[in-house]
């Protein structure tokens, strides 16, 4: 699995961590230094970079672009 983070879907800030707090409630998220954006909390590093870099239109638009 990559580990690169896909800029922010709102502000469009490279400026992007990964951020781990409150160990006892899903304690990994990605968060955006621009706007403060936070992704879904997960349980792990890896599945909290997966949640912030799902984005299923932004890909089905990529996917037509590059049949071109």
């Amino acid at each position: 699995m990559s580990e690169e983070l896909k800029p922010c879907p709102f502000c469009g800030s490279p400026s992007v961590t990964t951020q781990a707090r409150h160990p006892s409630i899903l304690p990994y998220f990605v968060e955006c230094s621009t706007c403060d954006a936070r992704g879904a909390r997960r349980e792990g590093r890896e599945a909290a970079i997966a949640a912030w870099n799902h984005r299923p239109i932004e890909d089905e638009l990529q996917a037509r672009i590059d049949a071109l």
